[in-house]
């Protein structure tokens, strides 16, 4: 028979394949190659996006200092850094109005494809009192470029890469047609023809799920059914074998587990004969007695522990003998490392199968650690009884049903119980009873009193109850469900300390009418009204306390050819800051005396050294650090001007709806660290046609409020009076008051609040 040779087919068959294999690869790579690519240039144009938007909140972090004190050279500083990156096109940086500060940019870079700009816009903020504020925002543009070249540096690799697939393919296509056709043909012909001169049956040794392994299947099948026959024979006869051995391994395997599970019981297992010598013995009890089991075979128990506990196991043994039956003793002995061990035995009689007895045999089990425990509960259970007992209160615990599971002496004597009404296992119900008919829960039916107390025990909003017995005494009593139903209830007298608790009250109530009385009297000090309006036709006073009494004070006074007047925000708030105003108000009058010509810088001087001497902060030996800021403005009537001097104050002025902030010195009063000698300045302020005049102190602008809990702030202030200075004072006032009631609802007041504004004419 002629046919091609192997060799000529897989070559054929080899050139097919490649015809089929190359293009479709070629084309699924392509797909692949530009899929991926794209894919790649989307995650480098998302990752830069995050980048520009990560650069734009540092850069917005980093110009929020720079901003807020106006520092321009900071700011072109920290935004040149940003031409150090590769893919940087612009930055405009914004501020609070929404005006160009800075801008910097550079040349856009040529593309072939990717025409687009990556922008990102950030607030700038500013911590202020605490609280974030936004004053500016920065906006940063990059360009796409970098990305446009790595993704075309991606396709030169993806097209180097096909070409080397290509050529991996073309090898192993012709590699692996040889070697899955080809070999399985050859070893089924050579197969056939030993089969064919030598009658010998050899199987092809070639496994595969395609035709080919389909044939040689069929042909492995053919040989098989002419050799079953023959295999029936002798697999009949090996499976008789293997019965046999698998019966005689099962007795001995149960055998060896048998042996096993007697020789690693936990508990010790032997046998003794009628003379007390083991017959057998497991491994358990060897271990105790540190004695090889076989070693112990024919011997007694004497010869391994002492006389004393042998006569003692050897008399029980008898007794098994002697009436045969069963007997549990407990023994006592050491171990093999010196403690002492607990066992407990179990002797039962040995009987064959006439009846007769043989022997005794002994199951130990070893109690130690339960003995332990049992010993170790004792002491708790003293050591509870001992605290029970030295309890400065009375404690009880009942069951589910109010039976009396645990209670002290204490219990009995706080409520003045009989002796043996309260007892182990008695009801709760009879002290109720009791108490109920000696009439400490007051009047009423003893029967429902009793019904609603015993109930009231398993009511968990009744978990803390005072309990008021005669003579004015008040037990507190403390109560607690437990997992199983049970209620544990802890007792104490509180007598004394409601007594203490009750004077407390009134002298609470004594000290708020004192600070009322209080607040009448710091109000007096305050300005007339009639004066006020005297003296200044338009004008609003706002003096509102964070508590009874405050720390702020509005003083007035009229000078020849004027008036003078002031705004203190003395030291904390409350008494503290009463007290403060009190030796303030003193200070500015004494002052006031000895530079009659009523210079304010003069005045704040001379107060300044008033206030250190009155608290002795003027000398080493003080113990406070208390102080005040303050303005103060002298007005001449007629003059066009007026004169300001300020501690840490500022005068505001506004006029054609601009604001001026005049601020006074940068010191304050009175503290300890200020020089007794400190000079004040004066400030010569114009008086407009038009001009409105404001001092205020820190409770409104250090306010807490908004939906942000920001502070109210300066800023805030001076838009509000911006908004409403074309109104009369008696108005603003009424706005300012309303914008600060708004802001801070919710949150509680932080400080002392006094607004003063006038206009002079």
């Amino acid at each position: 028979m002629t046919s091609e040779s192997p060799a000529s087919q897989g070559r054929s068959l080899t050139t097919k394949l490649l015809m089929v294999f190359l293009p479709l690869v070629g084309v699924s790579l392509l797909v692949i190659f530009l899929v991926t690519e794209y894919t790649s240039a989307t995650e480098r144009l998302s990752a830069l996006e995050a980048k520009v938007e990560d650069i734009a909140v540092v850069q917005a972090g980093a110009l929020a200092q720079p901003m807020w004190e106006l520092d321009a050279d900071a700011i072109v500083a920290t935004v040149a850094k940003l031409k150090d990156d590769e893919s940087f096109l612009s930055a405009k940086i914004f501020d609070e109005a929404n005006d160009v500060m800075h801008e910097l940019s550079v040349p856009i870079p040529p593309t072939i494809f990717l025409n687009r700009r990556i922008q990102s816009v950030s607030d700038i903020t500013f911590a202020n009192d605490g609280k974030d504020q936004v004053i500016g925002k920065v906006e940063i543009i990059f360009h796409v470029a970098s990305v446009e070249r790595e993704m075309l540096q991606g396709l030169a690799v993806d097209a180097v890469t096909m070409l080397v697939l290509a050529l991996v393919i073309a090898f192993a296509t012709i590699f692996m047609t040889d070697r899955v056709i080809g070999r399985p043909i050859g070893q089924l012909r050579k197969s056939i023809e030993r089969l064919a001169e030598e009658n010998i049956r050899e199987p092809v040794t070639w496994e595969s799920a395609d035709e080919i392994g389909q044939l040689v299947r069929a042909f492995n099948d053919l040989q098989v059914t002419q050799t079953e026959a023959e295999a029936k024979i002798k697999e009949y006869q090996r499976g008789l074998e293997v019965l046999v051995e698998e019966r005689t391994r099962e007795l001995k395997d149960s055998e060896a587990r048998i042996k096993s599970i007697f020789d690693n019981a936990p508990a010790a297992i032997y046998l003794k004969d009628l003379e007390g010598r083991y017959e057998l013995a497991n491994q358990t009890i060897s271990d105790w007695q540190g004695v090889d089991g076989r070693e112990m075979i024919g011997k007694r128990a004497g010869d391994f522990l002492s006389e004393e506990q042998a006569a003692y196991i050897r008399e029980h043994e008898l007794r098994v003998i002697e009436n045969m039956e069963t007997v549990e003793i407990e023994i006592v002995d050491s171990m093999i490392d010196g403690k002492e061990r607990t066992r407990s035995s179990v002797r039962f009689p040995i009987t064959n199968a006439d009846g007769e007895l043989t022997g005794t045999g002994a199951i130990d089990i070893d109690v130690t650690e339960r003995k332990l425990a049992e010993r170790e509960l004792a002491e708790k259970e003293m050591q509870l009884r001992i605290a029970l007992e030295n309890m400065t209160g009375g404690l009880f615990m009942v069951d589910k049903d109010l039976n009396m599971q645990v209670f002290n002496d204490r219990f009995e004597q706080l409520y003045d119980l009989p002796q043996g009404l309260v007892h182990k296992g008695s009801s709760l119900m009879n002290v109720i009873e009791f108490r109920a008919g000696r009439g400490d829960y007051g009047p009423g039916e003893v029967e429902e009193i009793i019904a609603e107390r015993a109930k009231g025990y398993f009511n968990q909003e009744l978990a803390l109850v005072e309990d008021h017995l005669p003579g004015e005494r008040v037990i507190e009593t403390l109560r607690a469900i437990t997992d199983d139903g049970g209620v544990v209830v802890v007792f104490n007298d509180v007598t004394e300390r409601k007594r203490a608790e009750n004077d407390l009250a009134k002298a609470h109530s004594l000290i708020t009418e004192s600070l009322g009385y209080a607040s009448r009297i710091q109000r007096s000090l305050l300005p007339p009204e009639p004066i006020l309006n005297e003296i200044l036709e338009d004008h609003f006073v706002v003096w509102d306390p964070k508590d009874i009494v405050g720390g702020d004070m509005l003083w007035l006074r009229v000078v020849e050819d004027g008036f003078i007047i002031a705004v203190a925000d003395c030291t904390g708030h409350g008494p503290p800051g009463a007290f403060m105003t009190m030796i303030a108000t003193g200070a500015l009058d004494q002052a006031l005396s000895e530079f009659p010509h009523a210079n304010p810088a003069d005045i704040l001087g001379r107060m300044h050294q008033i206030v250190q001497s009155s608290l002795s902060q003027d000398s080493a030996d003080g113990e406070s650090d208390d102080g005040l800021e303050l303005g103060m403005c002298l007005v001449r009537p007629g003059e066009e001007t007026l004169t300001f001097a300020g501690a840490r104050f500022s005068l505001f002025r506004i006029d054609s709806g601009e604001i001026e902030e005049i601020k006074g010195d940068r010191t304050g009063m009175g503290y300890r660290r200020v020089p007794s000698d400190r000079n004040f300045e004066n400030r010569i302020v114009p008086i407009l046609p038009d001009s409105i005049f404001y001092m205020w102190s820190d409770g409104l602008v250090d306010q807490v409020g908004g939906l942000k809990r920001r502070s109210f702030g300066k800023r805030r202030v001076l838009n509000v009076l911006k908004d409403y200075h074309k109104m009369s004072l008696a108005d603003q006032r009424a706005r300012i008051i309303r914008d600060f009631e708004e802001y801070h609802h919710g949150e509680s007041r932080r400080d002392d609040l006094t607004f003063i504004g006038f206009r002079l004419s």
